[in-house]
């Protein structure tokens, strides 16, 4: 007896798929109706005309781990690490607290009342911010097609839900002038001092990554243009150029010269630009982060221990790429042209800066004479 089949308007039928998928897994939908009587070329037309189904969280995040397409791709290792950890706790969640688990819609478990109860378990401001940042991606990767306008704004604006937060403490911290000319000052003393000192200038002149530099080769030194050719945060085979000033290049060419520059007999042309700029074997391998880590940690400390640097301060490896942003924000450079230096593929990731910056000028203002006046 065939199947009798009622005529339903595609409004009706959408609503039978959503509460499929309510259900069960998209996956598991596309394959049902692969395999249905009639429906035999489903995979085919589905090519050609795709379905935007709304997805499950379940699907959604596997989704954005698994498809080469997302940002999660172009992140650095430590990132994607970490977001993985993210997606894992963020499912959970979901699981725990809407009665479909892994199989409630995106749009369910996005709305800013189940986001904002979410990140409010954080013990802290930096691991709210952390997951904050995992859902901005997620979020803006796989599920804002299927967000209306309203919504998208109430999690994404300067306000919203997922805004990242600041405090004193959560701040980046930058070396103040004073400091920076001690550091440089303690370097000179120390073991593989030109290799350290050199090492830096480039971080100061530059502003680029601890892995950008660590990668850096002789070749991507380019003299004439002022600019270094470094490799992106999360993708080593492709090139951004970035300026350096010209203080950072002449050191760049001492310190060349003077470390490699016996080699140029040696070598082919190529062989010498492919050595590693700042190497403890010869230019064969590079130093690795961590080493550099260590150089500055350890001439941070002897500054606490003279007095210079606050014993409390957290002041570390990155804190050479905050002070080129601050003093840079404090010279005068527009916050887009800060960004641009910086490698940020965003404005978003240097608008930090204008937070640091209000802080110190709310701290400089309060140092003022007349702040000081007693008027009662």
């Amino acid at each position: 007896m065939p199947i009798r089949r009622e005529d339903r308007s595609s409004d009706q039928v959408s609503k039978l798929l959503e509460d499929i998928l309510k259900v069960h897994k998209i996956n598991d939908l596309e394959k049902a109706l692969a395999n249905f009587p009639g429906l035999s070329t489903f995979k085919e037309s589905k090519q050609d005309s795709p379905i935007n189904i709304e997805p499950t969280i379940s699907d959604a995040l596997d989704k954005f781990l698994t498809v080469s397409e997302t940002d999660y791709k172009t992140f650095s290792n430590s990132t994607r690490k970490t977001y993985k950890t993210e997606a894992k706790l963020f499912l959970s969640y979901c699981k725990a607290k809407q009665e479909r688990g892994e199989n409630q819609l995106v749009s369910e478990v996005t709305t800013p009342g189940f986001l904002a109860d979410y990140l409010e378990r954080a013990k802290n401001v930096n691991t709210r911010n952390k997951k904050a940042a995992f859902l901005r991606s997620f979020i803006k990767d796989t599920c804002l097609e299927f967000l209306d306008k309203k919504r998208i704004n109430q999690i994404f604006d300067k306000r919203g839900v997922l805004q990242i937060r600041s405090t004193e403490n959560d701040l980046p911290k930058a070396f103040t002038r004073n400091q920076i000319l001690h550091l440089l000052n303690e370097c000179r003393q120390s073991q593989n001092a030109i290799r350290n000192f050199t090492i830096i200038i480039t971080f100061l002149s530059s502003g680029i990554r601890l892995d950008e530099l660590v990668n850096l080769k002789v070749g991507d030194v380019f003299f004439d243009q002022k600019r270094l050719r470094v490799r992106p945060k999360g993708d080593k085979n492709a090139y951004h150029m970035r300026f350096i000033m010209e203080v950072g290049l002449i050191r760049l060419k001492d310190y060349i010269d003077f470390t490699y520059g016996h080699m140029l007999k040696k070598l082919s042309v190529g062989e010498y630009k492919a050595l590693y700029l700042f190497s403890n074997n010869g230019g064969q391998k590079p130093l690795t982060g961590r080493a550099i880590e260590i150089m500055v940690d350890q001439l941070v400390k002897k500054l606490k221990g003279q007095g210079v640097i606050e014993k409390d301060k957290k002041l570390g490896i990155h804190s050479f790429r905050h002070s080129f942003a601050i003093y840079a924000l404090e010279s005068g450079v527009d916050i887009y042209t800060i960004s641009k230096l910086l490698g940020h593929k965003t404005i978003t990731s240097t608008e930090v800066y204008l937070n640091m910056f209000d802080y110190q000028i709310q701290s400089a203002i309060e140092k003022h004479p007349l702040a000081k006046l007693s008027l009662f």
